[in-house]
């Protein structure tokens, strides 16, 4: 059976940059404005053909980064060499070998130089909203009933690079050398990217950019990319879209050795009205060591409140969140209690964030 390394790619670059989606195959058309089909669990996409009209763009230029990434149970040796290409031009270059402990572990390794971005991505998409109803009608996937489905997207961000590695392997025990210019895998080293050679033992998937060897080249490539979807008749952006989202969680955790007894109240604005005095656990409180969730909150609520008392203190605590669409990628929040009864500090509470993850 064939294995889908782009879900794997996902997953490892979220482990440091939680919004971003790998482009394993290393596909060209993503661009920033550019309405791609996305499936969120592989990651997949493909490209409509169409782009946002009349874009603002931040350049987003790094001088001096390096992309590198790597899965653990992965080790790397490098050395100093140096390369020629067919016009006989030389360069200072790397050596470098991975060694995978085991299969399906990943490796990223890439000469980063840009990162453009839609500037006030939901200002711009909203004054577009006529046209994007439009394009995702004629691909369908709009309904008055429903709107613009999640998943058609525009792209918000791209991560360029001017040339590095993917690799992933496919039995234990395996390698992958390659000889490549400074300028392959260093953002901050001068000159052109490319390679000599490369050879591996066992079974090593890899790709490479450049594509071939001995050739020296300035084009980018588009090594990861952040989306923007949207939901409900309003055609509501949804920032940073990472997964299919229903409704908003809010969960209360009071597994801490705690002992005192939580009462939670929210309450949020929707379509002009004002939504109170919601309760998990009808209203009965969460209790120490026990958890419990206000589920259903809609896509579409903005200004959260949560309040947060205590059965024999005076504490409270407050938490707000002006628009969830914009930073509740998982669509959850995770309100951890801690506090024992009659024992200094008095009870409180902290938010915990969710790492995305593939739908």
């Amino acid at each position: 059976m064939s294995i889908h390394w782009n879900p794997l790619f996902t997953r490892l670059i979220r482990q440091q940059r939680a919004t971003l989606w790998g482009n394993w195959s290393l596909a060209s058309g993503i661009e920033v404005g550019a309405v791609v089909k996305l499936r969120p669990h592989t990651g997949e996409f493909d490209n409509l053909g169409d782009s946002l009209p009349d874009m603002q763009i931040e350049e987003g230029r790094v001088t001096s980064s390096t992309w590198d990434m790597k899965s653990s149970g992965v080790s790397v040796d490098q050395g100093q060499t140096s390369i020629s290409g067919t016009n006989g031009e030389v360069q200072a270059g790397l050596k470098m070998t991975w060694t995978f402990e085991e299969e399906k572990l990943l490796v990223s390794k890439f000469a980063e130089t840009r990162e453009p971005e839609l500037r006030n991505l939901a200002e711009q998409l909203n004054e577009n909203k006529d046209w994007l109803i439009d394009v995702a009608r004629r691909n369908g996937f709009y309904s008055e009933d429903r709107g613009i489905e999640q998943g058609f997207c525009v792209v918000t961000k791209v991560i360029y690079a001017r040339g590095g590695v993917l690799l992933a392997s496919k039995s234990e025990d395996s390698s992958f050398e390659i000889e490549g210019s400074l300028a392959m895998f260093d953002g901050a080293a001068s000159g052109k990217a490319g390679y000599a050679s490369s050879k591996s033992k066992g079974t090593v998937v890899h790709r490479t950019w450049p594509t071939e060897k001995n050739t020296f080249q300035n084009e980018d490539v588009a090594i990861a990319f952040e989306v923007a979807s949207f939901t409900g008749k309003n055609v509501e952006v949804i920032e940073n879209w990472t997964r299919y989202l229903d409704a908003f969680t809010i969960e209360f955790d009071n597994d801490h050795w705690g002992t005192y007894i939580a009462h939670p109240v929210l309450s949020y604005d929707i379509n002009g009205e004002h939504v109170q005095g919601i309760t998990p656990c009808d209203g009965e409180g969460v209790w120490g060591g026990s958890k419990a969730s206000i589920y259903g909150i809609p896509l579409e609520a903005t200004n959260l409140q949560l309040e947060i008392s205590y059965e024999a203190s005076d504490h409270k605590d407050h938490f707000s969140w002006e628009n969830p669409l914009r930073n509740w990628t998982t669509g959850k929040r995770t309100i951890d209690i801690y506090g024992v009864w009659d024992n200094n500090p008095p009870p409180h509470a902290e938010v915990r964030e969710h790492k995305t993850s593939l739908s």
